[in-house]
């Protein structure tokens, strides 16, 4: 049975509203470290991926608080998943 080497990233849209001119931007987020599973742990897969999801959140909020002034986008945000199939 292989595994798969997985990588998630989030790509988030941003806007900001200066001198009545609104401005874009985009980010990417990129899990840090990539996690391997196999068919088997479809369960430790989810929680990976709710991690992620938390952290970004996490930095996004961080930011509105510091008073960047960055709106994110929630509904357009886009999952990228970088997988790479190791062993048999």
């Amino acid at each position: 049975m292989g595994s798969d080497k997985t990588q998630f990233g989030l790509r988030a849209k941003f806007s900001i509203t200066r001198d009545g001119e609104t401005q874009y931007m985009e980010h990417y987020f990129v899990q840090s470290d990539p996690a391997i599973f196999n068919i088997s742990n479809e369960v430790t897969m989810n929680d990976v991926f709710n991690h992620f999801i938390d952290q970004v959140k996490g930095e996004i909020e961080a930011c509105s608080e510091r008073g960047a002034g960055w709106l994110a986008f929630w509904p357009h945000l886009l999952m990228l998943l970088d997988t790479n199939h190791i062993g048999e």
